[in-house]
This record gives C-alpha cells, sequence and structure tokens, in this order.
C-alpha cells in the first residue's frame, strides 16, 4: 500500500527534472497590448513541436521559453513576427541591466537592498 498522493508528486519532480535539464530562452517581445497578445504569443511558441512550454509576460514584454530539442533561435522569432509581433534574445547584458534597475528603484522605494528588513 502506497502512501497517499505519491504518484502526482511523483510526476510533479519528474516534469520539474525534465524542466532543469532542458534549454530555456528568454524572449522580448514587442507590440503586445492586451491579454489577447500574450495568448496569441504564448500559443504560436508552444504549436512548435520543440517547446515543452512557453509563458509570456505581459508587463515585462518577455517570454521565457523551455526548450525540449534544439531548436534554432531564429525560428522561434519568425513564428512570433509571422503572427504580428517583433522578437528577439534577451541578452546577458540586457538581463544583467534589468536587475540593476529593479535594485535601483528598490532602494529609491523601500531605502535598502532587495531582500532586507522593511524600516
Amino acid at each position: 500500500m502506497g502512501v497517499r498522493g505519491a504518484r502526482p508528486l511523483a510526476r510533479h519532480f519528474a516534469r520539474r527534472l525534465a524542466r532543469m535539464s532542458a534549454h530555456i530562452l528568454t524572449l522580448a517581445i514587442d507590440g503586445m497590448t492586451c491579454a489577447t497578445c500574450v495568448s496569441r504569443v504564448e500559443r504560436v511558441l508552444k504549436a512548435d513541436p520543440d517547446v515543452a512550454s512557453a509563458s509570456v509576460n505581459l508587463v515585462t514584454n518577455r517570454a521565457e521559453v523551455v526548450l525540449s530539442g534544439a531548436v534554432p533561435t531564429e525560428r522561434l522569432i519568425a513564428r512570433v513576427a509571422k503572427a504580428g509581433y517583433g522578437a528577439h534574445l534577451v541578452t546577458a547584458d540586457e538581463k544583467d541591466a534589468n536587475a540593476a534597475e529593479a535594485a535601483r528603484l528598490w532602494r529609491r522605494c523601500c531605502g535598502g537592498t532587495p531582500g532586507s528588513r522593511w524600516r
């Protein structure tokens, strides 16, 4: 007799392990204005057979794409462009600049570093 809920938990961890071994891309998406745009971009990205999952954020105009196989970035960008939106791969420099800006705004707003205690 097994522990109740063990199988769903095992499936959950198997999926997480698969995601960790997969390659993750971050794309900057241009031209989205509403939730329908987000849904359309997600649908277009998920339609690629080598995309395990895709999550699009309207506020940040970013798409996080988990790849299950080798996918040329240009193919994903072309799919997004065909749907009527611009896209480009987010570089490490852009990620660093965004993190620095977020930390600057946190200090300005909250008077400390992210993760520090409130005053």
